[in-house]
């Protein structure tokens, strides 16, 4: 999805994206709960999970990089709301080793 997220945004929607990833979502849930037992049907389950995760997070990245101007705070928000304050420290000290070369 990294690899091809430049030509998806070109083509669809961000609200388009948003609605198939909460989609798959409901139906990675449908399947982990309906076919608990069956590996097959967990390791799709599990690959709807990574497409679907990898695509709302090129979507929300690419929202923020679109609507503000500061791009590291903005990142940084994202990083601290979604992942939590481990990833919002990494994401900083990251930030302080690399400074310039970071974007």
């Amino acid at each position: 999805i990294l690899y091809f997220q430049k030509h998806i945004f070109k083509r669809y929607s961000l609200v388009g994206i948003m609605q198939f990833c909460l989609s798959m979502t409901v139906i990675r849930w449908l399947i982990v709960f309906l076919l608990p037992s069956n590996i097959l049907a967990l390791f799709i389950a599990q690959s709807l999970h990574a497409f679907s995760f990898a695509l709302f997070h090129s979507a929300s990245i690419f929202y923020l990089f679109d609507k503000y101007k500061n791009k590291q705070l903005a990142q940084y928000f994202y990083l601290g709301i979604s992942f939590g304050l481990g990833s919002f420290l990494g994401a900083s000290l990251s930030g302080i080793l690399y400074g310039k070369w970071l974007f």
